[in-house]
């Protein structure tokens, strides 16, 4: 299955007005985000896949130097808007593409790569992560968020999903008119295996996250998520790592029933 083409200008008029700034991204987002600038190199060359109208590059930049930053997503009224905004002092550009489709896109050139509400916001999970996991340089490292349960996720999205209209507008918005984003949540255990079984193996695996309550606008089945962000590293050379290290600040409870399977 394609990944959706969202096509609303909700999106683009929603992140012209949040997201923009460091102390507007989440906590979980600016913890790892913290770690990451602390290491020798820092971010160095960033891909944003899923830019919006890059506040994530504006918002590394209020405490980060980074060595370029490219932004891409799948909204091409989100692109148009990027392009408006104030440079980034780093040399950057933005381009409409598909992460999962965009071959033009060299494998290994980015030092970090991140992809925040995105993989867990369509309908093809692994591919988008497999496609972002392709363009880390050896040494660079992935950054995903995704909602997380102790129990059994979901895919689909006649069971979960989120209509892509401002909470003020949703009960007078036309049905035919709104589009709706897949609201995926995955099970902890489950989550874990997709970034273990990424090829080559990661070096590494940093997690943190905190239960909460699920978006006032999703339609979902579940009364609260782990909201998660995951740094995942790649070894310097192009051999798999042959033992991730793994450091994990998730509520222990979204590992419970695997260990007890174990």
């Amino acid at each position: 299955m394609a990944n959706i083409q969202f096509r609303t200008p909700h999106l683009a008029a929603y992140f012209m007005t949040h997201r923009r700034c460091w102390d507007e991204f989440y906590p979980s987002e600016r913890w790892v985000f913290d770690r990451i600038g602390a290491l020798p190199g820092g971010f160095g060359r960033v891909l944003d896949v899923g830019c919006a109208v890059g506040g994530l590059g504006r918002a590394l930049e209020e405490r980060f130097p980074l060595a370029s930053y490219l932004g891409l997503d799948i909204n091409a009224g989100a692109v148009d808007a990027a392009r408006t905004q104030p440079a980034l002092a780093a040399p950057a550009r933005f381009e409409c593409a598909d992460i999962v489709d965009c071959e033009w896109l060299d494998d290994g050139a980015f030092d970090t790569v991140a992809s925040l509400s995105v993989a867990d916001w369509n309908v093809e999970t692994d591919a988008i992560v497999a496609a972002c996991w392709r363009r880390v340089a050896p040494g660079g490292r992935l950054v995903v968020s995704l909602r997380l349960t102790e129990g059994a996720g979901t895919r689909d999205p006649a069971v979960s999903y989120q209509p892509i209209v401002p909470a003020e507008e949703i009960d007078a918005a036309d049905a035919g008119d709104v589009e709706n984003a897949p609201y995926v949540v995955l099970n902890g255990g489950e989550a874990l295996r997709l970034f273990l079984d990424l090829e080559p193996a990661p070096a590494g695996i940093l997690a943190y996250g905190y239960w909460g309550a699920p978006s006032k606008t999703a339609i979902t089945p579940y009364d609260r998520l782990a909201f998660a962000v995951l740094s995942v590293s790649r070894g310097k050379t192009d051999a798999p790592a042959t033992d991730t290290r793994l450091e994990c600040h998730l509520p222990a409870a979204l590992f419970a029933a695997a260990s007890k399977q174990g």
